[in-house]
């Protein structure tokens, strides 16, 4: 077949005339034989199968131009075949070099013909596409391997991150909190002290009282009578102080005390009052006797 190009052969190829989708169409065919394993032991000196393959292709090869390969289809094959199948290039290649090896040694020529020259474009096209795809593609993917570990790594410190970060939050909260129970302890303790203050003073002024009041020769009675009203109003309002105290600690005054079928919620304000105003309802009557 002549090496020139016609104008025709050249606008033929350009639109995919049906010689060359031919050509594409069988290299296919035995690059997916191959990959489905339907070759049976490939690595036979004597692959029939292979062989007719290859000698139909061989034929299909004669009826395109040796400067008109279509390249680029060559590679889209090669690069799929190469995706799912990394360890079989090479022998792919093996054994389409082995058969135009056969196929120009049966010729028993000097130069070998232009369809010798397409289809060994053709393996070197192949080799290349295979480079291209371990020297580009894969290396990619390590890239992209080693950047999805870097990924997780910082994922994995940023989980622990945030776990410190939440002790730390809860050993705050418990800070803040350990901070109000002492403002309110403090609190607690001057109110209590006052409390006593208030309790001991009083208590002095109506022991100075009484006396004061016995020797101006006044009744004893009179003075349990005024002395029960004076303690139940200091009483009251030791209660009511330890009260506001209880409430702002969040605690209790005193322990609730069942009896029976009752519960009295401050047993010692209760009985103190009771006992006071005991006092002074027997006083009273006495006084009125």
């Amino acid at each position: 077949m002549s090496s020139e190009i016609t104008s025709c052969s050249a606008i033929d190829y350009l639109n995919d005339d049906a010689d060359k989708q031919k050509f594409v169409d069988k290299i296919e065919s035995i690059v997916k034989k191959f990959e489905n394993k339907e070759y049976g032991d490939i690595l036979s000196n004597d692959n029939e199968s292979f062989h007719n393959d290859f000698n139909e292709l061989l034929e299909v090869t004669k009826k395109i131009k040796s400067q008109l390969v279509p390249y680029s289809q060559v590679t889209r094959i090669m690069y799929k075949f190469y995706s799912d199948n990394t360890d079989g290039s090479d022998i792919l290649v093996m054994l389409f070099s082995s058969e135009i090896e056969k196929s120009i040694k049966e010729c028993n020529d000097k130069y070998i013909l232009y369809y010798h020259e397409i289809l060994i474009k053709c393996v070197e096209h192949m080799k290349l596409a295979f480079k291209q795809m371990d020297s580009l593609y894969y290396k990619q993917q390590s890239k992209l391997d080693y950047q999805k570990q870097q990924i997780d790594k910082q994922e994995k410190n940023l989980e622990k991150y945030l776990k410190t970060i939440k002790k730390t939050k809860k050993k705050l909260k418990k800070v803040y909190k350990m901070k109000d129970n002492i403002y309110i302890q403090f609190v607690s303790i001057l109110s209590i002290f006052s409390a006593i203050i208030f309790s001991l003073f009083s208590a002095a002024k109506m022991v100075t009282t009484s006396f004061s009041q016995l020797s101006n020769n006044v009744p004893v009675h009179r003075i349990m009578m005024f002395t029960s009203l004076t303690g139940m109003a200091i009483l009251s309002i030791i209660f009511l102080l330890l009260k506001f105290v209880a409430t702002l600690a969040d605690k209790e005054v005193d322990k609730p005390l069942k009896i029976s079928k009752f519960t009295i919620k401050c047993p010692t304000y209760t009985i103190g009052m009771l006992i006071l105003l005991l006092i002074f309802v027997l006083t009273s009557i006495y006084d009125k006797l």
